[in-house]
């Protein structure tokens, strides 16, 4: 339950900045943030150390803020979570298992030799997708539109996860297809592929 609170919280963000930044006032609103950040880092299930780290750099935002009075601070929250997951992404690509493998085993989904480079550039697709939804918040932020900061942080950011999760779905039909001709499919995904 926790978990949805804090997903609609980040989802419904952008429009409670929109909406509510001349009723609420952005102090408001930026404690709001902070606490929903704070929240999110004491419920992930890391180390003491990121903890921290994220908790100081939650800090530091708060108080460039309150120093400067600039909303554009405030507004930075989606250029920060998806930088974040660009580098997680990323640099699972440089160390470790790729992020998409990981959550393909955590799913207990068949990961082998037929599917390892798949998995692999699905992870850089990933990387690249959140490098640019950072790039383009930032620009909205850069020029001063709040309608257009709006517009794609809250809205068309979610059209193109949807579009870009949606063609994978397809693509990946397309490749199991491949590899059952090849016969390179395992036997527990063959019923899968709706031949």
């Amino acid at each position: 339950m926790s978990n949805l609170i804090l997903g609609l919280s980040a989802a419904l963000y952008p429009l409670a900045v929109y909406l509510g930044a001349d009723h609420f006032g952005l102090g408001t609103l930026a404690a709001l943030l902070a606490a929903v950040l704070l929240c999110r880092l004491l419920m992930m299930p890391t180390g003491f150390a990121i903890k921290l780290a994220g908790a100081l750099c939650v800090s530091a935002v708060g108080l460039l803020w309150f120093h400067h009075g600039d909303d554009r601070w405030l507004i930075l929250h989606p250029v920060f979570i998806n930088s974040i997951l660009m580098v997680l992404f990323g640099g699972s690509l440089l160390h470790g298992t790729p992020m998409i493998e990981r959550i393909a085993r955590w799913r207990h989904m068949p990961v082998g030799d037929h599917n390892l480079n798949y998995l692999r550039g699905l992870t850089l697709l990933w990387a690249l997708f959140f490098a640019l939804c950072a790039g383009i918040s930032l620009y909205t932020v850069w020029i001063g539109d709040r309608q257009l900061w709006a517009l794609w942080n809250g809205l068309l950011v979610y059209v193109a996860m949807a579009a870009l999760t949606l063609a994978e779905l397809a693509y990946r039909r397309r490749f199991k297809r491949r590899l059952y001709r090849e016969g390179r499919l395992p036997e527990g995904e063959r019923a899968s592929i709706g031949k």
